[in-house]
């Protein structure tokens, strides 16, 4: 089995196929090298390894967050797509309104809603050190977190 690779710019898309998905794969393709601004991916910690401004797909958060109520029970994520879908459909609604923004008080009261959900999530997390820490609910909380740290650029509504 290999793995196809993209790399895509506004017009442009180099494919490039591997028998590996990690850094060596990106290594031997040699195009990550040659980037400058911004990546979009997965959250595949080969990816993240890199200096470049990072951006999430929806598409793959859902499915984590999916992971961690069905399978570690934890209810922060199965709330947190609906708020985001939520705040998705109010950002398209203002847009269609040709709002270039989301009315302050409006947006502080869904940034109350996702901070009051990235609380539960933290507080279901084991703390460093414990014995049963789901390690991708702590890794999905804190890709979560540094969206809004500035360490990230919200999700792209990819699916």
């Amino acid at each position: 089995m290999h793995w196809l690779h993209t790399t895509s710019t506004r017009f442009l898309t180099y494919l490039a196929w591997h028998e590996k998905r990690g850094r060596e794969a990106l290594e031997a393709i040699g195009v990550w090298k040659t980037l400058t601004r911004r990546v979009m991916h997965d959250r595949w910690r080969s990816y993240e390894r890199t200096d470049l401004a990072h951006s999430l797909y929806v598409a793959h958060l859902l499915r984590e967050l999916h992971f961690l109520a069905e399978h570690e029970k934890q209810a922060w994520a199965a709330d947190l797509p609906k708020l985001l879908l939520a705040m998705h459909r109010a950002a398209h609604e203002w847009r269609e309104q040709n709002a270039t923004s989301i009315p302050a008080i409006e947006r502080e009261q869904w940034l109350a809603q996702y901070f009051e959900l990235l609380a539960c999530g933290f507080a279901a997390q084991e703390p460093p050190g414990g014995s049963t820490i789901c390690k991708q609910g702590q890794d999905i909380f804190d890709a979560l977190t540094a969206v809004f740290l500035g360490q990230s650029v919200p999700v792209a509504w990819s699916f």
